[in-house]
């Protein structure tokens, strides 16, 4: 891992340290094309439902897929950000609740920092995305305050509102516009 120092543009973390994974961030692309491919297949494959939340899903009416603007200000507030982190909110929005204990539990804690923040992030159970996002509380704060966009953006990244995941576009295009 390396350390960024420096603003994020769109002013959410101005002057704070962010840590990056390289690897992460060279495969942020490949992951949404991979991503946009599987998860298709996967749903495609599904016949029955396996337990009670699958059934409560499947009784819910299906939502209508979002357009391409509507992805545009869904992920407006996190488009400028680095691609590591870009790539982490967007799998830590998959785990919402995750990131409402994270978050709960970074205010809590508020200052630990490096070594003593990785030790402490061994021993919860949340998905690596959401532990990555503690070393950014200022951002896992927002995921958790905007619980609805954050749950709704997890579904567009995981392709469950929208069939064919546009979200990866949209962010490259929001970008585009911006520069």
């Amino acid at each position: 891992m390396r350390k960024m120092e420096g603003p994020i543009d769109g002013g959410v973390m101005e002057g704070a340290g962010i840590f990056v994974m390289s690897a992460w961030s060279n495969w942020v692309g490949k992951f949404c094309f991979i991503a946009a491919l599987a998860v298709p297949i996967a749903l495609s494959g599904a016949s029955l439902p396996v337990s009670a939340q699958d059934q409560q899903d499947q009784q819910q009416p299906q939502q209508q897929p979002l357009n391409q603007q509507e992805l545009a200000q869904l992920v407006a507030p996190i488009a400028l950000y680095p691609d590591a982190l870009l790539a982490q909110v967007l799998t830590a929005s998959t785990y919402p609740l995750e990131v409402v204990m994270a978050a709960r539990w970074s205010e809590k804690n508020p200052d630990l920092k490096g070594a003593a923040l990785e030790d402490a992030m061994q021993k919860e159970p949340w998905d690596p995305s959401v532990k990555g996002l503690t070393s950014v509380p200022q951002v896992l704060a927002m995921m958790s305050d905007k619980l609805d966009w954050t749950q709704q953006l997890g579904e567009a990244f995981l392709g469950r509102s929208d069939p064919k995941p546009r979200l990866c576009r949209a962010t490259g295009i929001h970008r585009h516009r911006t520069s």
